[in-house]
């Protein structure tokens, strides 16, 4: 019932951001990370610095074990921002 909340909300509005951070935790709790990278990804693309996206977006790349894109996404932000 909640991926079909989630999948609904996203059919109204695909701007939204929260259904598809809902959608990834169900996706990580199933076992699919490559399907939480994508909604991540997909949230980054709707609003580039969305903090929550972006970490959770490292995390489960780290947690798949695919080190070279979550070092380029640190590398990235200490590019924009040498403070973080």
């Amino acid at each position: 019932e909640a991926v079909a909340a989630n999948q609904r909300a996203l059919s109204l509005n695909r701007f939204l951001i929260e259904p598809r951070l809902n959608l990834a935790r169900i996706a990580l709790s199933r076992g699919d990370p490559k399907t939480a990278v994508q909604l991540y990804s997909e949230n980054l693309k709707i609003v580039p610095h969305e903090l929550r996206s972006f970490a959770l977006l490292w995390s489960a790349l780290v947690d798949a074990g695919q080190l070279e894109p979550a070092e380029k996404m640190v590398a990235d932000l200490r590019r924009r921002r040498p403070d973080a």
